[in-house]
């Protein structure tokens, strides 16, 4: 510290004297200028200058010499401050030598990584973990590998690294690099990049996230390798191994193959599978009528039945015929002669290729094939051996079916049947088997004639035969049995159809239905299956509402406790009011998760009350307009008069309707107008739930002036998760708000729709039907106002707090205690129970999930007394499931409260159950000042008129603290306001409890620019 006069150290603490080696007496009555740290001159005239010029200077850095006379570095602060009447300035160093040298170590530390980078052939990254893969530090073979420049890349300037990943393959790489950060675990894939020349490459990529000590993701580093030439090695050894099997596969089934069909189908098959490519044909020739048919197709099959029969020398395969050569266009949609373009444009095909199936001199056929990837000219070259082979087999198989043409009829009857089929006599004794391709399995066919059922079957089959075989006999009607028979260890079923061919004959036809039979198993267990998981997710879902919702109770119970401590700083209660908002902001994307659940597993209900649709649209539009004003947005709500003000209908349902409908409307729109308005209307014919004697048809409109949403992506915004571009730039929200408002809107018998105009903004509309109730008195709940005690001339109510989590225990208790009432605690069910009989509460706090005993249990056994009848019990649970409550209501309790819970609502149900009055904060201030500063409405314009009054440094501070967000500044600055202008504070201090930090930010930097204007004038 020096005297401002003289410029003489008057004072010097011990932690500077220890730094700079220096003895105080060496310092003490020194002039600043003759202080021997002075390294460079010229530093010691800035900060006279900077003092001069603003009386204080923050943080400005210089190299001192020490005692020991080596240079050290420092962060200096410096302001003018009064002491005892005389101006002194005061003086802060901080030393940061050592945080020098080590960014100096790492400096040199990064060159070298930098260098040792370079030189590696692949590309080592560090990327955040979003749908782009933002590069945060790429380097290596970045330009050789994707032809673009590794500086493209970094925070996407030029573009991302997701958007050269090819399509097909980006869905994958963000599954496989998901799977790898959620288990904590390296991942490493394979997948194709479109380089800057348009050419496909394949890269391999190996990384992991880099985690926080407490398991947050930092980002993610790796490496990448070019494997484009390995994968082209591995493609071509793949054809040849391909066409290696296809023509082994041919000639297995022209030895094996029963028929031309056959032959043909398994030739396209193995073609299909084996060529990558989307769709292979063979067409026969009909040399009598000159024309190609379509014998077999396999892989994409769109054809016109028209099409199938197609003269020589017309179309592009009739042309292949006629010429006998083969043909191949890699530019399939300009080519003539083709049919089905537009087939062919919708399925992304390319390539053609044709080729004659010729046998000597004769040709048999045309084979085609079509690829969504370009054939080079020696794919016809490689394929003439197979169509060589695929001809044979064609003249082969027409040879035989000439041969055999004869009995062909009687024999393709048979063969076409896979039944088993006996001739049996009325007493079941075999008589003939004609052979089909159904197999006995278990004996020949010479075994079976002359047998009787006994001679085969079991006594207990045999009889139920015979008695079948008669009864036919006798009805001279088909019947139809079913039967199971052991086969090789494998239990076969068989469906038999016995009909009369005579008065002594039957014929029996038994066809084999054990797939059918295994898939009414299957779909047996999988009814149970289903019915299991249904069971489990409900579960499920009740054990993360319990987990999820106790903890923010507890969360959001303290936050409440603590801001009834009058004894609160101003900063403190708003940094409470930020935990609180937080909290409450957590709960509702916890809901949000558990409510699309609920919709999923249809496990969500109505809860219908009256309630007045008024105080409900002034409560939304008192929310919102902090909101909108904010965002220098005009909010405007218009009810018209035909809207009935109380109504039957869910109004927890509706509230978050409106809520997420209002909420994205500012979230997305930076200006002009959101707009809500109400109106009853005529009702409409496609909402099947409406009944026009009793209900009453509602509209509700969200419109605003935003961005508007494309026409093709209108049904998106309804699917869960999903965001359009310009949600997904706002960087906030689950994706879940509009579905879950589609779906209540749904359960409420109504419809949600949304239209829009880019650059014009959008608009939903909600339409239900609703029953128009009769108005109720309201009576004035404490959510209204702040209970502080109990009101005098009242009983001592005895409150017993049972809850297994210490956290939430402790909340409730101090709670109620503070109000003062008589408190008690149990951690479990027993402990209540053994209480209540000594105690005698009048009123039970009961947790219901909890060890040793439960609060069913505990519920059941104190109500099963009759002094427990007179106790009233209230559930507390933290589940999100509607039919909980009926559930907790069923085991004895009085009512029902979810956590977590505000005071207000524990204060009501004291009150309805108990008779309980309170004392409020608002009748205690009527009779002393306030120790609360009330929201102060003020026009912008009279705020920057009071602003352009304030000193113009005080000024820069309030913009610099409201920049940073900085309640205690901001509060500091506020008690600096001259008495006279006790409005212009208080407005000040409103801002700051609503945390309209941009609204000061804006109005600061425009009185800042003012204020220069003027100087310069």
């Amino acid at each position: 510290m020096s005297n401002r006069a003289n410029r003489r150290v008057v004072k010097v603490n011990q932690s500077y004297l220890f730094y700079t080696g220096y003895a105080l007496e060496e310092l003490i009555g020194k002039r600043v200028e003759e202080l021997p740290l002075w390294y460079k001159p010229e530093d010691l005239v800035r900060f006279s200058q900077a003092l001069d010029e603003k009386g204080a200077f923050y943080n400005f850095e210089f190299n001192y010499r020490k005692k020991s006379q080596e240079i050290a570095t420092i962060l200096v602060s410096a302001e003018i401050v009064e002491i005892n009447g005389e101006a002194c300035v005061l003086t802060l160093h901080n030393d940061i030598t050592d945080r020098k040298q080590i960014e100096a170590a790492l400096s040199r530390s990064e060159e070298r990584f930098r260098t040792l980078v370079a030189n590696i052939p692949g590309i080592v990254y560090r990327c955040a973990c979003d749908p782009d893969w933002t590069m945060e530090f790429i380097s290596g073979a970045v330009l050789e590998a994707t032809g673009y420049q590794a500086e493209d890349f970094i925070g996407n300037q030029v573009r991302s690294w997701a958007s050269i990943i090819h399509p097909e393959d980006q869905q994958m790489v963000g599954r496989i690099v998901g799977e790898g950060v959620a288990l904590k675990q390296p991942y490493i894939l394979e997948y194709r990049i479109n380089d800057a020349n348009g050419k496909i490459r394949w890269f391999y990529e190996k990384g992991q996230g880099i985690f926080t000590q407490d398991g947050n993701l930092l980002w993610l580093d790796g490496a990448i390798f070019d494997i484009s030439d390995r994968k082209q090695v591995e493609a071509d050894l793949l054809e040849r191994v391909h066409l290696s099997i296809l023509m082994a596969e041919l000639g297995s089934m022209q030895s094996h193959a029963d028929s031309l069909a056959e032959l043909l189908d398994g030739c396209v098959e193995s073609l299909w599978r084996h060529l990558n490519i989307a769709l292979a044909q063979i067409w026969t020739l009909d040399e009598t009528e000159s024309v190609l048919e379509l014998q077999a197709s396999a892989g994409l099959y769109h054809i016109e039945m028209t099409h199938r029969h197609i003269p020589v020398g017309q179309y592009k395969v009739g042309l292949i015929a006629q010429a006998r050569q083969p043909y191949l266009t890699n530019d399939l949609l300009n080519e003539q002669n083709i049919l089905n373009k537009e087939w062919m444009l919708q399925e992304n095909l390319v390539s053609f290729a044709g080729y004659p199936l010729m046998v000597k001199e004769r040709i048999v056929g045309v084979m085609t094939v079509f690829a969504r990837c370009p054939l080079s000219n020696t794919t016809l070259k490689e394929m003439e051996s197979v169509t060589n082979a695929i001809a044979l087999g064609i003249d082969r198989k027409q040879a035989e079916a000439t041969i055999q043409a004869a009995n062909a009829e009687m024999r393709a009857l048979f063969a076409a049947m896979d039944d088993l089929i006996l001739v049996l006599d009325a007493d079941g004794r075999v008589l003939k088997i004609p052979s089909t391709e159904r197999q006995l399995g278990f004996r020949t066919f010479n075994d079976m004639i002359g047998k009787n059922p006994a001679d085969i079957f079991s006594s207990e089959q045999a009889t139920q035969f015979v008695s079948s075989i008669q009864q036919c006999l006798k009805t001279q009607k088909t019947l139809n049995i079913e039967y199971s028979r052991l086969n090789a260890d494998r239990e076969v079923w068989l469906n038999a159809r016995i009909s009369p061919i005579d008065d002594e004959t039957v014929i029996w036809v038994a066809r084999d239905i054990t797939d059918r039979r295994q898939a009414e198993q299957e779909i047996k267990q999988a009814k149970q299956a289903a019915e299991a998981a249904s069971q489990a997710k409900s579960q499920f879902l009740a054990n993360m509402s319990h987990e999820l919702r106790t903890p923010l109770n507890a969360i959001l119970g303290f936050t409440q406790l603590m801001a009834r401590d009058l004894s609160l700083k101003e900063s403190h209660r708003s940094y409470l009011k930020i935990v609180h908002n937080s909290g409450e902001h957590l709960l509702e994307l916890i809901n949000d998760v558990l409510d699309m659940a609920k919709i999923e597993a249809g496990r969500i209900t109505l809860n219908e009350t009256s309630f007045d649709l008024y105080h409900l649209l002034n409560i939304l539009e008192e929310m919102f307009q902090i909101r909108a004003k904010e965002k220098a947005l005009q909010l405007i709500f218009e009810r018209s008069p035909t809207v009935p003000q109380w109504i039957m209908s869910d109004e927890g349902k509706l509230r978050q309707i409106l809520i997420n409908l209002l909420s994205n409307a500012i979230k997305f729109t930076d200006r002009g107008t959101v707009m809500l308005s109400i109106e009853a209307i005529p009702p409409s014919s496609d909402l099947e739930s409406f009944n026009s004697e009793t209900k009453t048809m509602l509209l509700f409109e969200v419109a605003d002036t935003g961005d508007g949403i494309p026409t093709d992506k209108l049904e998106q915004v309804f699917e869960a998760f999903e965001q359009t571009e310009i949600g997904k730039q706002a960087i906030e929200g689950t994706g879940l708000g509009l579905p879950i408002s589609r779906k209540f809107v749904q359960l409420m018998g109504g419809k949600l729709t949304v239209s829009s105009k880019l650059g014009e903004g959008s608009i939903f509309q909600v339409c239900f039907p609703v029953n128009v109730t009769e108005a109720k008195m309201q009576s004035a709940r404490s959510g209204d106002r702040q209970v502080i005690g109990l009101a005098p001339n009242q009983p001592e109510y005895r409150l017993l707090v049972v809850e297994d989590r210490w956290q939430s225990r402790y909340f409730l208790v101090k709670l109620l205690e503070s109000i003062g009432f008589q408190v008690q605690e149990a951690e479990n069910g027993a402990q209540a129970i053994a209480i209540w009989e000594q105690w005698q509460p009048h009123l039970i706090w009961m947790d219901m999930r909890m060890p040793v005993m439960d609060g069913y249990e505990a519920t059941r056994q104190i109500k099963s007394h009759l002094k427990g009848q007179a106790t009233v019990i209230i559930a507390l649970t933290a589940s999100a499931l509607e039919e909980e409550k009926a559930i907790v209501l069923s085991a004895g309790c009085d009512d029902f409260v979810r956590k977590p819970f505000r005071e207000a609502v524990i204060f009501d149900k004291l009150t309805e159950y108990l008779g309980v009055r309170y004392l409020y904060k608002d009748e205690m201030d009527a009779s002393s000042p306030s120790r609360e500063i009330a929201d102060v409405v003020i026009s912008d314009a009279d705020f920057k008129t009071a602003l352009s009054l304030m000193p113009r440094d005080w000024i820069e501070r309030l913009h610099q603290a409201a920049m940073l967000a900085d309640n205690d500044l901001i509060t500091e600055l506020a008690r600096a306001i001259p008495e006279k202008n006790i409005g212009f504070s208080n407005a000040l201090t409103s801002f700051i409890d609503n945390f309209c930090y941009n609204q000061i930010m804006v109005l600061a930097q425009e009185a800042l620019t003012n204020n220069g204007s003027a100087a310069n004038n």
